[in-house]
C-alpha cells in the first residue's frame, strides 16, 4: 500500500469499457476566492483547435467539487510556472482567485492501492481493502472514476457495486478512517530501473549509467521534457532521478499508444502549434540527453522558475556542450567512420541527438537515445532505448541491444523488438552545427574505471554486473524435475525444474499456487514452451508452442535446400535457424545440437517464413478415433461413445490423468476430445513400454504420490473421469477452476451416486462362509460382497478396490463386455475394451478381441494376443464401505435413452457404434449409412494424400494421390498388403469394410534389392547395408550380391550424392580431362566439381574410378555437410589413433568431424587407416547415418 502518495495518471484502456454517464455540465464559473481540493486537472478546453499564440488566454479544465470548472492561469512572464506543474488526469489542491488559478500542489493522498476485496457486510455497510487494509466507505461518500487519454481527462460518478476486486483506486479518510471520497485510477507498480547513476558524481562511468536510467520506462513524446511553452526544460528535465510521471505513462500505455495522431490533434499527443500539453509524459532526445546531463551535473531539482537547464535543439546541442559549456570537444568529419567514435560521446544530427555508450569489434556502435520507434502493432512510440548502430541487423551492437533490452526490460521488449539503426543514416549531417562532442576526460568527468578504453560489451557486462533480470519470456524445452527419483512429495514446492534455453540448461523453481500447482499442471517433458523467468530463479508463466500454435510449423520433412526447409507443405527460411533433437525417455528428457534429413519429423519455431528454431522431434500422425462422442450431450449411447473415444490411443500411466500432485483432475480429464498429449504418446512408444521400471529415476510411476507423467497416459479412474467429463461439458477447464471427476477409483461409483445424484448404487451380497454360515472373511477380519446373478447394464460404472471400469453390457451367455485403462500383462495397454467370462471361447471375449483387433490396428500390432478375459470371481468381488456398481438414472436422471442401448447387447451396441448396421447412428451423431475406415501412410521420399485415418460412407469411392518427392520415384504401393505397382493414383471403389493403403519410394535410379546371399543377419552392417537400399543410397553388385568388402570409387560417392540431391541439371561446365562426356557418372561428378564437393587434383583430373579413401571420403563429406548447413562442430582428438600422424594435413578437420561425429570409427580400435579404401559395407554405414541423422 502506499500511503501519503502523489496524485496518479489514470489508465484510459483500464475503464473505457464502462457504460457510466457523462457528468453534470459545466457551472456558470462564478468568480471566488477559494480553495479547491482534490481538483482533478482535464486539460486545456479546446484542445486540437487552439494555437499557441493563445496560450496566455488558454482556459483550463478542473473538475472541482463534484463538477468541471475552467479558469484560466497567468503566464509568469512567460515562463508559464503553473501550467509547468500541471498533468493531466492528476489532483491537486488549487488556489483560485475569481476566474484564475493562482496556485496548485500536487496532492498527497491519504491511502492508494489495489483493491483485494469488495463486500457488503452484514450490516449492509460498504466495506473495500486497499492492499491488506480495510476500510468502510460513508454511504454519502464521493465515488468517481478518472479517464485520462490524449486531449483531455475526463471525471465520472461511479456507484459501489462497479468497483472490482484489482483495480487501483485512492481514497480520502476522515479522523475515524472511513472512507469519504475515493478515485478509482491507474496506479503504476513501484520501479527501479536496473542500472541507474549518481547525482553530481563526474566520472565517465556514471554519465553512461544515469544516461540507462530512463532506459525501458520513459516513452517517446515528441517536445517531452521540454517546458510547456516548448522552449527551454521542463521540471522533469530538472529532477534528480526518474520522474515518476514518466513512470506513470509508460505503465498505463501498451503497444498501440503512438506519439502522433495526425489525423485528429484533439487526440494526440503530439504538441499542437508549439506547445507541450504532455510535456510530462515522456521524453525526446535531446530532452534525454539534457535529463542525462543535468543528472550528472547536479544533486538537487530545478524548476523553470530558477533555470532553463540543457533541453535545446537536438542539432546543437552537441556544439552547445563543447562551445557554451566548454565541457570537452567538437568535431565535424566528412564522412564520420566508426574509428571517430568514443566512449560517452554526444552525437547531434539534424533533428535528432545520441550518446555513444561503446564500439563493438566490428566496428558497431551500442547508443542511447529516445526515438518513437515503432511497436509490435506498427505504432511509434518507443522511448528511450538501448539501439545498436552499424551495417546490418547482424553488427555486434544489434545483438547486444537485443540481449540487454529483452533481458532488463522485459515491459518493454514485450511492445518493440526495432534495436538497428544503419551506420550511414546516424552518422550523416549537414551545416554547421550539427557534429560530435566528446568530453575532456581531464578537466570535466573522470575516468577512473577505464571506460574510455573499454569495448561495448564490457561495459554492459559491467554495468549490469550484478543486476538480476526481473523477468524475461524465452523459448524453452521443459527437460523435468532435477533428481527425478530421489525427491520426495514432501519437497514438490522446492523442486528445481530444469529447461533446454538456446544451448544451456536452466533450472528454475516454480510457484506452488496454493497447493493447485498451476504451472506444473502445464508442463509437459520433452514439448517446448514460452516461459516467463521472474527474477532469474523462478517461472511464473508457461505457453505450450505445438499444434495449432500460430509460431509453429509441424511435420515431416519432404525438402532441403540452400537455408531453406519445407515441412508439411511449407517452406521455410533457415538461414540464421539453430537446430536441435529433442529426446524423451522416463526420467527426463534432454536435447543437443542435431541436423535434420528429408524424412525426419521437426517442430519449427516461426515468425512468418523465417525457421527461427527447428527442432528434430517425434510428431505424431494425425489420429481420429473410429467412435466418438458429442460433448455435452445427455444420452447413454453418447456416454458410451464417449468412452470408446480414448480406447487403443492411450496408454496406461499410473496417475496418468490426475493433476501433477496427485490429488484431482489434469487439464488432460477436462479437456473437450482426445488430449494430444496422449496421442503423442502411444505414438511415440512400442511394446516395449512399461508404464513401471524398478529404478525410480526411469520410470514413468508417480515416486511419493506426485505424478511428473500426469499427461502422458491415463489410468482406470482418469479414464472413467475423462469421460464424464465429457458427456457432461462441452468446454476445457482447467486445474485452476474445476476438481473434474479423478478420484479414488474404489470411490468413483459411490460418488456418482451419492454426491452427484446421477443414479442409484448396487452394493451386492455378502459373500457367505458355506462351511459356516456366517459371513466369510479374510485374515485381516475383511468380507466380501459378491455380484452372482446381478446385471450389469450398459453404461454401469464398476469401482472394484483400487480399479473401476464401465460395462457395455452383459452378453447372452452372462460373459461381460466393458471399457477400462488397465496396464495388460505386458505393463502398458491401456485404454481397451476387455471381457468378463469363464474363458476365451465367451460370447464377451470373442467380441473384445474382435474390435480391438480391427479397428485399433497400432494397438493391435502391440497388444492384439493380449485382449483380457477377466474372472467374474476376480473383476466383481469387493469389499469394504465404498466399492460397488453405480448405474445410471434413465428416466429422470441426468441422461436418458432414445436410443434404447438399455436393452441392446454388447453386440448390437458394438455394431452401432463402430457403423456395423445399416441405418445405425454413431457415437451421438446421426448418419444415415455405416462408415469404414481407410487408413494411408508413406514412407521416405514422398507422401500420400489425404494422409492418415479417412472414414467414408458405405459404397463411396475415395481417391489417393501419390507423389515422390524431388529426387525420389515411386517404388510400390499396396492395398491391403498386395502390391498394385508403382502407380502416382489409387481409387478404392464402392467401399465396404476397412482398407488400407500404402506408398514407398526410392531415389531415382536406385534398384531396390530383396536380399543378399553374402549379407548376413549377424554381420555388423547388415542393418546398413538394408537401409543403404531401403533409402535407395546404394545397390547390389548383382541380383543376389552386395559385395561388402569390395571398394567404393570416387566416382560412386558423386553419383550417390548427387542422386541425393535429385539430379540438378548440369551446363555450362568446363569438360573434366578424365571425366567422357558419355560416362554413366559424368553429370556426378560435373555436379561434385562446379559445388565444391570433390575438389579434384591440381592438374584437373577428378580421377573417376579410383578407389576413395577414408580420409578422401571424409573430406568429400565434409564439404558436403558444410554446402548444406548441418553442424561440423562436432569434432574429436585423433591423438588416441597409433596412426594419426598419417592422416594427410588436407584431411585432418574432416577426419576430426567424422569420427567425432560418429561416421567413421578406426579400423581397430588404435588404428585409422585414413589411407586405406573404403569398403562398400563401411560407406553403407557411414551413407545411412549421415542422411538419417
Amino acid at each position: 500500500m502506499k500511503k501519503k502518495l502523489c496524485a496518479l495518471l489514470l489508465s484510459a484502456s483500464m475503464l473505457s469499457s464502462l457504460a457510466v454517464p457523462a457528468f453534470a455540465a459545466e457551472s456558470g464559473n462564478a468568480p471566488r476566492a477559494a480553495i479547491g481540493d482534490d481538483a482533478v486537472y482535464l486539460g486545456v478546453k479546446d484542445y486540437g483547435r487552439v494555437t499557441k499564440d493563445e496560450k496566455e488566454s488558454f482556459e483550463h479544465r478542473f473538475f472541482v467539487d463534484g463538477h468541471e470548472e475552467t479558469f484560466t492561469i497567468p503566464a509568469d512572464g512567460g515562463k508559464f510556472e503553473l501550467q509547468n506543474k500541471l498533468q493531466e488526469g492528476y489532483i491537486y489542491d488549487i488556489t483560485i482567485s475569481g476566474y484564475t488559478v493562482t496556485g496548485a500542489e500536487m496532492e498527497e493522498g491519504d491511502v492508494a492501492g489495489v483493491l483485494t476485496k469488495v463486500w457488503t457486510d452484514d450490516d449492509g455497510d460498504w466495506r473495500i481493502k486497499v492492499d491488506n487494509e480495510s476500510f468502510t466507505i460513508n454511504k454519502d461518500a464521493e465515488l468517481y472514476d478518472i479517464t485520462s487519454k490524449a486531449g483531455g481527462a475526463t471525471v465520472q460518478d461511479i456507484k459501489f457495486n462497479e468497483l472490482k476486486q484489482d483495480e487501483t483506486v485512492r481514497i480520502v479518510v476522515d479522523s475515524d478512517d472511513h472512507v469519504t471520497k475515493l478515485f478509482r485510477m491507474f496506479i503504476a507498480e513501484d520501479y527501479t530501473a536496473p542500472v541507474s547513476g549518481v547525482p553530481g558524481k563526474l566520472t565517465l562511468k556514471n554519465f553512461l549509467a544515469t544516461a540507462m536510467e530512463p532506459v525501458g520506462t520513459a516513452l517517446y513524446v515528441y517536445g517531452g521534457t521540454w517546458d510547456w511553452q516548448d522552449v527551454n526544460s521542463s521540471n522533469q528535465a530538472m529532477t534528480i532521478g526518474l520522474s515518476q510521471s514518466w513512470i506513470d505513462f509508460f505503465q498505463s500505455q501498451d503497444a498501440n499508444y503512438t506519439y502522433k495522431n495526425s489525423a485528429n490533434p484533439s487526440e494526440s499527443y503530439y504538441p499542437h502549434n508549439a506547445w507541450n500539453q504532455y510535456y510530462y509524459a515522456g521524453i525526446d532526445c535531446s530532452a534525454f540527453v539534457g535529463w542525462s546531463v543535468y543528472n550528472v551535473m547536479n544533486t538537487e531539482d530545478s524548476t523553470v522558475a530558477d533555470n532553463t537547464g540543457y533541453v535545446m535543439s537536438a542539432t546543437k546541442q552537441a556544439k552547445n556542450f563543447a562551445e557554451v559549456q566548454k565541457w570537452g570537444t567538437w568535431s565535424q568529419e566528412k564522412p564520420f567512420k566508426p574509428d571517430h567514435f568514443q566512449t560517452g560521446d554526444i552525437f547531434s544530427m539534424n533533428g535528432h541527438v545520441w550518446i555513444c555508450l561503446g564500439k563493438c569489434e566490428d566496428g558497431s556502435l551500442v547508443i542511447l537515445h529516445s526515438t518513437p520507434s515503432d511497436s509490435i502493432n506498427g505504432q511509434g512510440g518507443g522511448g528511450v532505448q538501448i539501439n545498436g548502430v552499424g551495417d546490418s541487423e547482424n553488427c555486434q551492437a544489434v545483438k547486444l541491444a537485443e540481449k540487454y533490452m529483452s533481458q532488463y526490460y522485459p515491459q518493454w521488449w514485450e511492445r518493440y523488438h526495432k534495436v538497428y539503426k544503419s551506420f550511414d543514416s546516424y552518422t550523416k549531417y549537414s551545416g554547421k552545427d550539427a557534429g560530435k562532442f566528446s568530453w575532456d576526460l581531464k578537466n570535466t568527468l573522470a575516468d577512473p574505471d577505464g571506460y574510455a578504453n573499454k569495448k561495448a560489451d564490457e561495459i554492459l557486462a559491467d554495468l549490469f554486473e550484478g543486476i538480476t533480470i526481473p523477468q524475461q519470456t524465452m523459448e524453452a524445452v521443459y527437460l523435468g524435475v532435477e533428481n527425478y527419483g530421489t525427491v520426495t512429495k514432501n519437497e514438490k514446492e522446492s523442486f528445481k525444474h530444469r529447461f533446454f534455453i538456446d544451448g544451456d540448461i536452466k533450472t528454475y523453481t516454480i510457484p506452488a499456487d496454493g497447493g493447485k500447482f498451476e504451472i506444473q499442471n502445464q508442463l509437459q517433458e520433452g514439448y517446448i514452451y514460452d516461459i516467463t523467468v521472474k527474477d532469474e530463479a523462478q517461472v511464473i508463466d508457461v505457453e505450450l508452442k505445438d499444434k495449432g500454435h500460430s509460431n509453429v510449423v509441424m511435420g515431416e520433412v519432404t525438402a532441403i535446400g540452400n537455408d531453406t526447409i519445407t515441412v508439411n507443405g511449407k517452406t521455410l527460411n533457415t538461414a540464421d535457424s539453430k537446430t536441435y533433437e529433442i529426446t524423451s525417455k522416463a526420467g527426463g528428457s534432454s536435447v543437443k545440437a542435431a541436423t535434420v534429413a528429408v524424412g525426419d519429423t521437426v517442430k519449427v519455431m516461426v515468425n512468418g517464413d523465417q525457421a527461427e528454431t527447428v527442432y528434430k522431434a517425434f510428431v505424431a500422425e494425425e489420429y481420429k478415433a473410429p467412435v466418438s462422442g458429442t460433448p455435452g450431450k445427455k444420452t447413454l449411447k453418447n456416454f458410451l461413445a464417449t468412452a470408446m473415444e480414448p480406447v487403443g490411443t492411450a496408454l496406461y500411466v499410473y496417475g496418468g490423468t490426475w493433476d501433477w500432485q496427485d490429488v484431482n483432475s489434469s487439464n488432460q480429464s477436462m479437456t473437450i476430445g482426445l488430449s494430444q498429449s496422449w496421442i503423442d504418446f502411444f505414438q511415440s512408444q512400442d511394446k516395449t513400454y512399461h508404464y513401471k521400471n524398478p529404478n525410480p529415476a526411469e520410470s514413468y510411476y508417480p515416486h511419493n504420490a506426485w505424478n511428473q507423467y500426469y499427461y502422458a497416459g491415463i489410468d482406470c479412474s482418469g479414464y472413467v473421469g475423462w469421460s464424464v467429463y465429457n458427456l457432461m461439458n462441452t468446454e476445457n477447464s482447467t486445474v485452476a477452476d474445476n476438481k473434474g471427476y479423478v478420484m479414488s477409483a474404489t470411490k468413483q461409483a459411490g460418488v456418482f451416486a451419492s454426491n452427484e445424484g446421477w443414479g442409484t448404487m448396487d452394493m451386492g451380497d455378502v459373500l457367505m462362509d458355506e462351511t459356516t454360515g456366517k459371513p466369510w472373511v479374510d485374515e485381516d477380519g475383511d468380507g466380501r460382497r459378491i455380484y452372482e446373478g446381478h446385471e450389469f447394464k450398459p453404461g454401469d460404472i464398476f469401482s472394484m478396490n483400487g480399479h473401476v471400469w464401465i460395462s457395455l453390457g452383459t452378453c447372452k451367455d452372462g460373459s461381460i463386455v466393458f471399457m477400462h485403462s488397465t496396464p495388460n500383462t505386458t505393463n502398458g495397454a491401456g485404454v481397451q475394451i476387455s471381457a468378463i467370462g469363464p474363458n476365451k471361447n465367451c460370447e464377451a471375449y470373442k467380441l473384445a478381441n474382435q474390435y480391438m483387433n480391427k479397428y485399433f490396428p497400432q494397438w493391435s500390432e502391440r497388444y492384439g494376443d493380449q485382449v483380457l478375459c477377466l474372472t467374474f470371481d476376480s473383476y466383481t468381488k469387493v469389499y469394504g464401505d465404498y466399492a460397488g456398481k453405480f448405474s445410471w438414472n434413465l428416466k429422470n436422471g441426468v441422461i436418458s435413452d432414445p436410443d434404447g442401448y438399455a436393452d441392446m447387447t454388447p453386440a448390437e451396441i458394438l455394431a452401432d457404434l463402430f457403423h456395423e448396421n445399416t441405418g445405425s447412428s454413431s457415437g451421438g451423431s446421426d448418419h444415415s449409412d455405416p462408415t469404414y475406415a481407410i487408413r494411408a501412410s508413406a514412407g521416405k521420399g514422398g507422401s500420400i494424400s489425404p494422409k492418415g485415418t479417412v472414414r467414408v460412407e458405405k459404397n463411396d469411392s475415395k481417391t489417393y494421390t501419390i507423389t515422390a518427392d524431388k529426387g525420389y520415384a515411386i517404388a510400390d504401393v499396396t492395398v491391403n498388403g498386395k502390391s498394385v505397382g508403382a502407380v502416382d493414383s489409387y481409387t478404392f471403389k464402392n467401399v465396404t469394410s476397412d482398407q488400407t493403403i500404402r506408398a514407398t519410394f526410392a531415389l531415382e535410379g536406385a534398384a531396390e534389392q530383396p536380399g543378399f546371399s553374402d549379407v548376413s543377419k549377424n554381420d555388423w552392417f547388415y542393418d546398413a547395408v538394408q537401409d543403404a537400399v531401403d533409402m535407395g543410397l546404394m545397390a547390389g553388385v548383382s541380383a543376389d550380391r552386395f559385395d561388402p568388402k569390395g571398394t567404393v570409387t570416387r566416382a560412386m560417392v558423386a553419383q550417390i550424392l548427387y542422386a541425393r540431391e535429385g539430379k540438378p541439371t548440369v551446363s555450362g561446365a568446363a569438360a573434366i580431362s578424365d571425366v567422357p562426356a558419355n560416362a554413366w557418372f559424368h553429370n556426378a561428378m560435373q555436379w561434385a566439381k562446379g559445388q565444391g564437393v570433390i575438389a579434384g587434383y591440381p592438374d584437373g583430373r577428378m580421377d573417376p574410378n579410383a578407389p576413395v579413401t577414408r580420409e578422401q571420403l571424409a573430406v568429400i563429406l565434409h564439404s558436403y555437410a558444410q554446402k548444406k548447413g548441418m553442424n561440423v562442430s562436432k569434432t574429436a582428438d585423433l591423438s588416441g589413433y597409433a596412426d594419426s600422424a598419417a592422416v594427410s594435413v588436407w584431411a585432418k578437420d574432416a577426419m576430426s568431424w567424422a569420427v567425432g561425429s560418429g561416421l567413421i570409427s578406426g579400423r581397430s580400435a588404435s588404428t585409422l587407416a585414413p589411407a586405406g579404401s573404403a569398403t562398400r559395407a563401411e560407406c553403407a554405414v557411414i551413407f545411412t547415418q549421415m542422411f538419417q541423422k
